[in-house]
């Protein structure tokens, strides 16, 4: 556990350090070896090289930022201590299999036709959504109405999940967080806790039951921690959907919690992310 322990002090030094000058003696400094047991070390605990980890770092945070409206490839490239944009661009291409000015403009990005490009997720990985197409289903559940400023969606889920066992019908399996708004400039949502039912029969006190309508949606599949949840959310927002060919067919969303989805065991669980499409006019 002390081992651990210095480790992660090295990489808490490497985070506060990311625009910053140093070597290796410095991470090794911070976390009490010398450079050649610190190495060994690093790399025994972590599965990667302390370069190795710092250029994946570097080049997450430099993604996030190319991002942000105004950013020069240039000045990013330099403050995440790149001798030179040419440099910057080639490890860049290594690592995400497009240059900055593609990930920049997927936009533009050629595709082959009806398969929308695949945006790249913080962290260097991809993700493509499945297209598919769902019938009509019907909830029941509760539902809250906010802005969720306070916590309020893991409240109500934490009052609802002993209370499933009192709907009639609920299908064993599946949970859903439905998500639905009156206007999208309004920072206001219905979120609803609910399972699925075979049919609609006595509704329990202090429950709603929706209908689901049939529609085709791209379904993006989020792996980690439900603290990353909004990082898969933007990449379907912001990154995928301008550039797909699709545009939103109504004015909600979901989550599917199955059997993939494990909060004790975070690294390993999957929830899916259903939006609602239709192809652009």
């Amino acid at each position: 556990m002390a081992h651990e322990a210095q480790v992660t002090a090295a990489i808490a030094y490497i985070e506060a350090h990311l625009k910053e000058p140093f070597s290796l003696r410095d991470l090794a400094q911070a976390a009490g070896y010398s450079p050649f047991h610190f190495h060994r070390l690093f790399l025994a605990i972590t599965g990667e090289t302390p370069a190795a980890f710092i250029r994946r770092r570097r080049l997450t945070e430099s993604a996030r930022e190319l991002a942000e409206p105004g950013k020069r490839a240039l000045d990013v490239a330099l403050a995440y201590q790149y001798d030179s944009q040419e440099a910057f661009i080639r490890a860049f291409r290594r690592h995400f299999g497009v240059t900055p000015g593609r990930y920049r403009r997927y936009d533009n990005a050629p595709r082959q036709p009806g398969k929308p490009p695949q945006p790249i997720v913080p962290g260097g990985s991809f993700m493509e959504p499945r297209i598919v197409e769902q019938g009509p289903f019907t909830l029941i559940g509760m539902i809250y109405f906010g802005e969720n400023q306070k916590g309020e969606i893991p409240q109500l889920w934490n009052d609802f999940i002993p209370r499933i066992d009192k709907i009639p019908d609920a299908q064993p399996g599946a949970s859903y967080g439905f998500c639905f708004m009156d206007d999208r400039s309004n920072p206001n949502f219905w979120y609803m806790a609910s399972v699925p039912v075979a049919k609609i029969g006595d509704i329990p006190a202090e429950m709603v039951a929706k209908t689901v309508p049939a529609h085709t949606y791209a379904v993006f599949t989020h792996r980690g921690a439900l603290a990353g949840l909004g990082e898969t959310y933007a990449v379907a927002y912001k990154t995928w959907l301008p550039a797909s060919g699709y545009e939103l067919a109504a004015s909600f969303d979901f989550e599917l919690y199955d059997r993939r989805f494990n909060p004790a065991d975070e690294a390993n669980s999957e929830l899916d992310i259903y939006l609602p499409i239709r192809p652009k006019a």
